[in-house]
């Protein structure tokens, strides 16, 4: 069960450095977008605020190691955050908060446009901003109806034209995720269903997920089915 209420400052907080931000996808997509040879955006849609304003947005989380399990999907476009903004002259407004049983998310906007009618901006100098920017750390623990300790994620819509989108596509380095627990099956009342929270593309629906990969063999699609050169472990560049 998802709550969806307005943006405010985080409780209990617990904070870690961030120093590159990541657009997964699943190889499905990463195959869309780059036959496109850009990134693919979505329409930003809030029960909380009205972001009918806002052109489509590419969504980007902290990266994480990519053998942890990543419920987004395979492949993670990756930039650093100091790469990230010396490209971009962002504002950074709240979007809302989306309280579950397993976690907190709070959604930010990165925008180059002024929405200071529309969206509230983030004092990252507040205790308990979800984001801090003398030294980027993101909020990973805060307080919840759910916990004290809650696990607290921050996601990031960044508001890009298509020249902004390409110069991404190009930018990021490409990383293979662990995405090996998808299609995990639990059950309840007697019926099993997959468990919501390993596969936000498919699982969370109810259905079974085309790629749940160890990153050892997504990094071997990587390598024979796309144009691609590895620049370190695990880590590609698109040859464009």
């Amino acid at each position: 069960m998802a709550h969806h209420m307005e943006a405010e400052l985080l409780d209990g907080v617990r904070y870690v450095n961030l120093d590159e931000i990541s657009r997964c996808l699943h190889l499905s997509d990463f195959d869309r977008c780059y036959r496109r040879s850009t990134l693919i955006p979505h329409r930003l849609n809030s029960e909380i605020v009205d972001t009918r304003f806002v052109k489509p947005v590419l969504w980007f989380s902290p990266a994480m190691p990519s053998e942890y399990h990543n419920m987004y999907g395979n492949v993670s476009f990756t930039i650093s955050m100091s790469d990230l903004l010396r490209s971009f002259s962002f504002n950074f407004y709240y979007i809302d908060r989306i309280e579950f049983d397993t976690h907190t998310s709070t959604r930010v906007l990165f925008t180059e446009k002024n929405y200071d009618n529309v969206f509230e901006t983030i004092d990252f100098k507040e205790y308990g901003s979800p984001l801090k920017r003398s030294r980027w750390r993101h909020a990973i623990q805060c307080e919840s109806g759910y916990s004290d300790y809650h696990s607290h994620k921050v996601e990031i819509a960044i508001e890009a034209n298509r020249e902004d989108r390409d110069w991404l596509y190009e930018s990021c380095d490409l990383v293979a995720n662990n995405h090996s627990c998808a299609n995990i099956l639990t059950f309840s009342n007697n019926r099993a269903r997959y468990d919501p929270h390993v596969c936000h593309r498919y699982n969370l629906f109810g259905r079974p997920c085309p790629s749940n990969f160890f990153p050892e063999h997504t990094r071997s699609i990587l390598c024979l089915q796309y144009c691609v050169q590895e620049t370190s472990y695990n880590r590609f560049q698109i040859l464009v």
